[in-house]
């Protein structure tokens, strides 16, 4: 997968066409219905969003339990395997209700289903590494499944924007700002992931010049996801304790992952490949933290009648 480093969606060209209306001012709540693809389709991605969340949970567990715990390793791998399972399931369902969709929904469905098939993959290749106490490339195989999520979760968010024509009921305050920076702050994460799987295999295979390149462009990607970020704290302030708690995590995951990549500067300098692309998978995981938190804020966020 290549490294694109497209970063800082532009707010006023992110059409979140299910999230974001035309709005009077002097109308603080509208009501619009949602056009075909019907709502089952939102309802199915919605539903796709909300499973990622104990997943990504999980993941993080089972790095750290396989490091330390054969037992306890065990029983997170098993876990994750039974929840991608479902995952598959609620993004299948999406496949056949936003049947009627636009190019871009269909497209944006299959990439996720893909995404979740890689991450299927990397968990299947988890089981026997495990057990037969190869803690690195388990962890490893666990942290590639969790970056495969990070995708998943972005494709998802995207497939919100496009697999609908029209916003869902009631918007109100805090209104298109809000919403518009944390779609955006989603996106931005998808390029990234892509830089993460790039950095993974040169810090390891290749040469010390491209590694410290991926790196260095990692880090300037972080520093750009960090002022969305940013400024989504600041336009969704007149949000619900649950909008504010999910861009607090998102910032905070963030920071994690920037703290790896810096972490990561010094090892990939050092000819550490192990600690190097360690940090790299950390930082990887942590994003993924960061896209299902800023996804949820979405769902708190917009401060609309619930529709999943």
């Amino acid at each position: 997968m290549q490294a694109k480093m497209g970063f800082k969606f532009a707010a006023g060209n992110v059409l979140i066409l299910m999230l974001v209306a035309q709005i009077d001012a002097a109308r603080p709540h509208i009501s619009l219905e949602l056009n075909k693809p019907s709502q089952a389709c939102v309802q199915d991605i919605f539903a796709s969003l909300k499973t990622v969340g104990p997943l990504v949970k999980g993941i993080m567990s089972a790095v750290t339990d396989c490091k330390n715990d054969a037992t306890k390793c065990a029983s997170d791998v098993g876990s994750i395997t039974s929840e991608l399972a479902a995952l598959s399931e609620d993004i299948e369902a999406a496949v056949t209700a936003c049947g009627g969709g636009s190019t871009a929904c269909a497209a944006d469905i299959s990439k996720a289903v893909g995404a979740i098939a890689q991450a299927e993959t990397a968990i299947s290749n988890a089981v026997p590494d495990c057990k037969g106490n190869n803690t690195a490339k388990c962890t490893a195989d666990i942290s590639a499944a969790g970056v495969d999520l990070a995708g998943a979760v972005t494709d998802i968010v995207s497939a919100i924007k496009d697999c609908a024509t029209e916003s869902v009921k009631s918007v109100t305050d805090p209104s298109q700002a809000c919403v518009t920076d944390i779609v955006t702050a989603v996106l931005d994460i998808k390029p990234i992931v892509s830089g993460i799987q790039q950095a993974i295999p040169d810090c390891k295979n290749s040469t010390a010049g491209k590694c410290a390149a991926d790196v260095g462009g990692l880090i300037t990607a972080l520093g750009s996801l960090s002022e969305a970020i940013e400024k989504a704290v600041s336009d969704c302030g007149g949000g619900s304790s649950s909008c504010a708690g999910d861009i607090s995590k998102a910032a905070q995951a963030v920071g994690e992952a920037t703290t790896a990549i810096s972490k990561a500067v010094d090892d990939c300098k050092g000819g550490d490949k192990s600690a190097c692309t360690g940090d790299i998978s950390a930082a990887g995981v942590a994003l993924t933290s960061a896209a299902v938190d800023a996804a949820s804020a979405i769902l708190d966020c917009k401060n609309t009648s619930k529709i999943a």
